[in-house]
């Protein structure tokens, strides 16, 4: 199980491992938007399924990267204002 990241103002060493880990998760998106199914292949049914799979997830961890990064620029202007 994977633990929540936290919201509040991350210093830069964690933003930087952000940055880092949504690079990391658009680059493996993008590998799985190129990929082509091989009709040939044993159990290409099942690398299909399970890279859709992976795909969503991906998605939605970004999504939910940006939402958590968003927010915590909005913290961080009303803590200074």
């Amino acid at each position: 199980m994977t633990r929540p990241l936290r919201t509040s103002r991350l210093d830069p060493d964690e933003q930087g491992s952000r940055r880092t880990l949504l690079g990391a998760l658009r680059d493996v998106i993008a590998a799985l938007d190129r990929r082509r199914p091989r009709h040939d292949g044993k159990g290409e049914r099942a690398i299909v399924r399970d890279a859709a799979s992976l795909r969503r997830v991906a998605v939605a961890r970004v999504e939910a990267l940006e939402r958590e990064e968003s927010s915590g620029l909005r913290a961080g202007r009303n803590a200074t204002a």
